[in-house]
């Protein structure tokens, strides 16, 4: 079954056809409503591990830590004037709860991935004409190539 997630590249497909395995082999519950309730405990799971990581990042800027984007995590401690990726008890903190903060965003692509099958939707094909929809719709002041803040619909 594992097998099914080790394709390059991994399509959602793969993954469809992975948790309809999953479920049989295990005997989960394929009821759309209850499932709708486990992804949504997993979104504030999600959500949870996000304000740790970000509680996390901002101690370990208070410590002297520097932001950037060069690293995974984003975190540099500064020794001597000079940023260092040495593994410190804070890069150790910030990895942790990066790694924490993945897991709950797999465990909701889990579930909305479950939550597709259920409902017999084609969650890759559905995700291309959806977006294929949003690149092509009006939306009011914002030109979506050059602006990274959420849109609002006209």
């Amino acid at each position: 079954m594992l097998d099914l997630l080790q394709k390059e590249p991994l399509r959602l497909h793969d993954m469809q056809t992975f948790h309809t395995k999953l479920d049989a082999a295990k005997g989960f519950d394929t009821d759309f409503i209850k499932n709708t309730a486990y992804f949504t405990a997993e979104v504030g799971e999600m959500i949870n591990a996000y304000r740790q990581y970000i509680k996390i990042i901002h101690r370990a800027q208070a410590n002297g830590a520097h932001i950037t984007g060069s690293h995974p995590n984003g975190l540099h401690i500064d020794a001597d004037g000079a940023p260092t990726m040495d593994s410190t008890p804070i890069n150790e903190d910030v990895d942790h709860a990066h790694e924490h903060l993945a897991e709950e965003l797999a465990d909701c692509l889990a579930y909305v991935v479950k939550l597709a099958n259920y409902a017999d939707v084609d969650l890759e094909a559905a995700y291309v004409r959806k977006m294929t929809r949003n690149v092509s719709r009006q939306w009011s002041g914002i030109d979506l190539s050059k602006s990274t803040k959420e849109p609002k619909e006209i």
